[in-house]
């Protein structure tokens, strides 16, 4: 994560940092990423890069972890205790057609976001996502815990297996979309994301439980 002195750094200078070690990792995955351009990109120096960053996976993790950040305010995340029993599978599908508008927006966190599933295949990425990964899974924990409490996420598993199910099935599909992107229709894309949630709810919904559902 990034040093403090990095979050006293002017804003300008923060955002032009951030952008163009996304644009790298983004085009050239976290392991043929180079600092060298990086820094040409962003106009400081490599020994400021240094001042701000211990090493390479530190930068990456700041990258990711604020592009999740980012993410997650342009699509309108909330607390989930405002989840109603009669809205939480709609607020879910909205979060999802708001995804699609944050990748189309050309935004870097959204560009970041929709390189998310090659990097976690990349096996020197894994550790420096941890703790981006750790904050997943607890969103995600939340979520699903209130929907336990509405009545309408199923009960009859484990919380820890349902939220591993969910991140296996969005994490499979997200990869196999992404690796299509460019090829789809904006159309297509908006049918198979809802695809995927649809999936998902299926997996997941308390209506569905047992053989004679």
């Amino acid at each position: 994560m990034p040093r403090r002195r990095f979050e006293k750094l002017e804003p300008e200078r923060q955002e032009a940092i951030l952008a163009a070690a996304a644009e790298e990792f983004v085009a050239r995955g976290y392991a043929a990423a180079s600092l060298n351009r990086i820094v040409e990109r962003s106009g400081i120096s490599k020994g400021a890069l240094y001042y701000y960053f211990e090493d390479k996976a530190d930068l990456f993790a700041a990258v990711v972890d604020e592009a999740v950040t980012r993410a997650l305010e342009a699509v309108g995340w909330e607390d989930p205790a405002h989840h109603t029993a009669e809205d939480y599978w709609e607020r879910w599908r909205a979060l999802t057609t708001r995804s699609l508008e944050l990748l189309r927006s050309g935004a870097w966190y959204g560009r970041v976001m929709q390189a998310y599933p090659r990097f976690q295949a990349e096996p020197a990425a894994a550790a420096a996502l941890g703790p981006v990964a750790d904050r997943s899974v607890e969103l995600m924990r939340a979520l699903l815990e209130r929907g336990r409490e509405l009545g309408v996420v199923r009960a009859d598993v484990p919380l820890d297996m349902l939220v591993e199910l969910v991140r296996a099935v969005g994490g499979a599909g997200g990869r196999w979309i992404m690796e299509r992107w460019d090829g789809l229709t904006e159309s297509e894309r908006q049918e198979l994301l809802e695809a995927r949630l649809d999936l998902t709810r299926d997996m997941l919904d308390a209506k569905h439980v047992g053989w004679g559902r």
